[in-house]
């Protein structure tokens, strides 16, 4: 070998190896390009669905994807693509391939078949693991799928493939069900079980909440009430999104009716729940709003949303006090960044402006120490000082 091409050589070798010490390198282009690229090099797909505003998401990109060894495998085995699911391409990709959380990161054949899934930032480590799963037939996800519907019922398999599918926020109630009737009742008192139980069976009409309310006792003496109640609460409030579309007020009453045998202790608030979504664009949506949230609500995110809501869409002073009541009630609950701008926004909607600006201050200040982008906080700040 000569020395200009021994040095050639070295340089090639160097670039190669620097390459893949970047971590991850994202192709360019539209989804029909990356498929094209990905069948002319007999390779992988693999797709970081992201948005703009999930944190994980940002996490993701800034301490796993760069890692070196990520990057060697992600190099050899995959064309990468990152694709907001809010811009271009991005709404019409989330609704064929079921995006609904993020960040969802999703395996393709070269031929551009999705192969694999999951939802959630994982460790590099992990997400090695998962993309060596994605090039093994025998491991993708779809190859199980396959196999269920052709009859694979050994319980060791059906575990194995109820957790994948939990995994990528994908529908399991049915290979979880059967997954059950394989077991001993008094083996589904296990943490392990209920939690699989609770993710996939919380549904009223579904045989596997009926036994245990039907053995509520049972359950709670086994896994404790707080568990036991918060699965029944959560089965009870699945069917309100049907409700509430359907404006169906003798079914609404039906199940107001439901609540106080299934949730004695708590039919009031959860029938008022009901109640500040039936009637929502109802000329007293703001009192059935009020009632609930004033009185009942303790979740710091369902306060902010509707106290933001209300900033949005209203202009009378006596919904705005209210709406602030609410946002100061999320505060008081978790203080956020969120939650101290719709605070901010609201008090600067009242005239109020020294208490806004104080609260966009303190907004801003938790905005730039969780690394998030507080740019229209900053611009409400410039608007109370007039500038």
């Amino acid at each position: 070998m000569t020395k200009l091409h021994f040095f050639l050589f070295v340089l090639l070798i160097g670039f190669q190896f620097n390459a893949k010490s970047q971590g991850i390198q994202f192709e360019k282009g539209s989804w029909a390009e990356i498929k094209s690229k990905a069948q002319d090099q007999g390779k992988y797909i693999f797709v970081d669905a992201f948005t703009d505003w999930c944190g994980p998401c940002k996490w993701l990109s800034k301490n796993v994807f760069p890692d070196p060894k990520v990057g060697v495998v992600f190099g050899e085995k995959f064309i990468s693509y990152k694709l907001d699911m809010e811009k271009g391409e991005g709404p019409d990709f989330a609704k064929e391939f079921s995006v609904s959380a993020y960040p969802t990161l999703l395996f393709f054949n070269s031929s551009g078949e999705m192969v694999h899934k999951l939802v959630g930032a994982l460790p590099a480590d992990q997400l090695i693991e998962q993309a060596n799963k994605a090039t093994d037939p025998e491991q993708q996800m779809f190859t199980m799928k396959r196999k269920f519907e052709e009859g694979a019922r050994d319980r060791e398999f059906l575990l194995k493939y109820v957790s994948m599918l939990m995994g990528a926020n994908e529908d399991a109630s049915q290979p979880s069900a059967v997954y059950f009737s394989l077991l001993d009742k008094k083996d589904w008192m296990t943490e392990e079980h209920f939690s699989m139980i609770a993710t996939n069976h919380a549904q009223l009409d579904d045989e596997i909440f009926q036994y245990i309310l039907q053995n509520k006792s049972s359950f709670i003496e086994k896994l404790g009430k707080e568990s036991v109640d918060a699965y029944i609460e959560t089965a009870a409030t699945s069917s309100f999104g049907e409700l509430i579309q359907s404006k169906d007020l003798p079914k609404a009453d039906a199940m107001k009716a439901k609540l106080k045998n299934i949730l004695p202790e708590k039919a009031a608030e959860f029938s008022a729940l009901l109640d500040m979504y039936f009637y929502m664009g109802d000329e007293k949506a703001f009192d059935y709003a009020n009632t609930y949230l004033s009185s009942y609500c303790t979740d710091w995110q369902r306060l902010n949303s509707m106290a933001w809501n209300y900033f949005e869409t209203v202009t009378d002073k006596k919904l705005l006090k209210a709406a602030l009541s609410w946002a100061e009630k999320s505060v008081s609950l978790q203080k956020t960044w969120f939650n101290l701008d719709t605070k901010a926004n609201l008090l600067y909607k009242l005239n109020k402006k020294k208490d806004a600006l104080k609260a966009a201050e303190e907004a801003v200040q938790l905005a730039k120490a969780g690394g998030e982008d507080a740019s229209e906080t900053e611009a409400l700040i410039l608007k109370i000082k007039g500038k």
